[in-house]
């Protein structure tokens, strides 16, 4: 069940499109189904890690992965699984051959029609028609489109792969300079992609910076370009990035672009299909599962040891600041019972994540008890303040729940504070506001309370 329920959180996160969550929890689901012969598993695992990563602009471990998915799919795979490989290696093809693309996109809807898998055969004689129009085979596109059209209707989902759908018509029209009708479906996809990866960002204003040069409107399509460049720059996308320079040289479009001298002579001499062919190992995971101090000290420079956490806090105390005391303790019994000890360690990095990065305006200074417990401090801070981020960590903590297939699972969280300037003490300490801090967290747990304090 570990691994079930492991995967059915896997597919909330990708629904959701919080790809590099996905990357991070998948890697651990993957090496469990590998090592039990979980083949069922560990295809579902490389197809959202592979979605995953071109999600997030990473094309090298999208490369990666994908040499890996076809060794398994291709001994172990189910129909469904192939016409999903296939349909993946469209898109990585279409980066650099667009007849193997077309290959790809005919055997994914090979495997479609057995499955009548209606947005996969959208998606996929969207990709040809796109494919066909830059071949100048016309006719052949027109028709690839008008199929595309045909089962986009047929399926009333508004999830990644109808963006998708969208983005493959864009080219099209763009290919075949049809600017009335790219308008209408960018206007469509524009609705839809909200908080979409920004890949999808770029890839729109790539299509619309391609058809504003066709139409020889020059300063605008250089505009468009520098967007997608920027985000493709951003994401570290080598191949987004080739593609705008295709563009640039194709229609002389250096003039018109911000940062070319910058940025686009290296690309040009990047050799595009040894990266995208080049057979690497699958991106390891995020943090040393191995070790749970590694969990929560990966890379935060505002955590502390105990001694230094000591002197930093009686040194404020001694300069007579003001000092919050905080403690949090997450209950993951259940988490492990139901996802296995590796999963919770993971979903514990990004609740300490969650609360690092929901506290890092206001100088917070951390330390590690346990991997389920730990503290910070906050100094000079307004009591109106401190609760605004008391329920800023609450809103932010209590979001992040696992799904199960009956429901989502939540992890009880609790937390303890005091106020240096409540302590009765006539010299207060560290050790004063840790013995309080931790009184108020125990009173919050015994009473099923979120907080304590006083």
């Amino acid at each position: 069940m570990i691994i079930i329920n492991q995967i059915e959180h896997l597919k909330s996160l990708n629904g959701n499109l919080q790809y590099k969550e996905v990357i991070q929890f998948a890697n651990i689901t993957l090496h469990i189904a590998l090592e039990q012969k979980r083949y069922a598993e560990a295809l579902k695992c490389y197809e959202l890690l592979a979605n995953a990563s071109h999600g997030i602009g990473d094309i090298t471990s999208f490369s990666g992965i994908m040499v890996e998915y076809e060794k398994l799919c291709l001994i172990h795979g189910e129909p469904e699984n192939k016409m999903t490989y296939f349909y993946l290696l469209s898109i990585l093809n279409s980066m650099v051959n667009n007849t193997e693309t077309i290959i790809a996109c005919k055997k994914s809807i090979q495997y479609a029609s057995s499955l009548n898998h209606v947005e996969l055969f959208a998606a996929n004689y969207a990709m040809i028609a796109a494919q066909l129009s830059f071949f100048g085979q016309l006719e052949q596109a027109k028709i690839a489109a008008q199929l595309a059209l045909y089962y986009k209707t047929k399926n009333s989902n508004t999830g990644p792969l109808k963006v998708k759908v969208n983005m493959g018509l864009l080219y099209y029209y763009a290919g075949v300079n049809n600017y009335q009708q790219f308008q209408l479906i960018k206007n469509e996809l524009l609705q839809l992609l909200g908080e979409m990866p920004l890949i999808y960002h770029a890839q729109l204003a790539f299509s619309e910076g391609t058809i504003l040069a066709k139409q020889q409107k020059f300063h605008l399509s250089g505009s468009e370009l520098t967007k997608a460049y920027v985000i493709f720059k951003e994401q570290g996308n080598t191949i987004g990035l080739h593609l705008i320079f295709k563009i640039i040289n194709r229609f002389q479009l250096k003039n018109y672009v911000e940062f070319y001298d910058e940025s686009f002579r290296s690309v040009n001499d990047v050799g595009m299909e040894s990266i995208i062919y080049k057979q690497i190992q699958c991106i390891p995971s995020d943090i040393a599962l191995d070790n749970v101090r590694t969990t929560f000290t990966y890379k935060y420079p505002n955590l502390h040891t105990e001694k230094s956490m000591e002197t930093y806090v009686n040194e404020l105390l001694q300069a007579e600041k003001n000092v919050y005391c905080f403690h949090w303790s997450f209950i993951t019994n259940e988490i492990e019972e139901l996802f296995g000890g590796q999963f919770a360690e993971q979903l514990l990095f990004k609740l300490f994540d969650a609360i690092y990065k929901s506290t890092s305006a206001y100088g917070v200074e951390f330390l590690i008890f346990t991997r389920n417990e730990g503290e910070f401090i906050v100094k000079d801070i307004s009591n109106e303040d401190f609760f605004a981020l008391i329920m800023e960590l609450e809103q932010q903590l209590q979001s992040i729940v696992v799904q199960l297939t009956l429901g989502a699972v939540e992890i009880p969280i609790h937390f303890g504070f005091v106020d240096s300037k409540y302590c009765l003490e006539d010299e207060v300490t560290y050790e004063t506001l840790v013995t309080h801090a931790d009184a108020r967290l125990y009173y919050a747990k015994s009473h099923g309370q979120l907080y304590m304090y006083s």
